[in-house]
């Protein structure tokens, strides 16, 4: 059964009708369990650990708005003064 979908509202709805949904990075890990005799591996997708987990596109992709943004109100006030 698949959860509720987030109704998301304020800074994080505009940032995501933006940008898009923030997705880490995720890698397939192996884990192994032993019960008596039997060993029984599990293939799980996890986040990345550490640097390798983080999504730079997106990162990057909001850093490069919030500069042209800075720019272009520059850019607009020295031309109202």
């Amino acid at each position: 059964m698949d959860a509720p979908a987030e109704v998301l509202t304020g800074l994080k709805a505009l940032v995501t009708s933006i940008f898009g949904e923030y997705t880490p990075v995720t890698t397939t890990s192996v884990i192994s369990e032993t019960v008596g005799n039997d060993t029984n591996q599990y293939l799980v997708e996890t986040v990345a650990p550490g640097a390798a987990g983080v999504d730079y596109e997106w990162i990057s992709g909001v850093l490069l708005f919030a500069i042209m943004l800075y720019c272009f109100m520059k850019l607009l006030g020295g031309v109202l003064k």
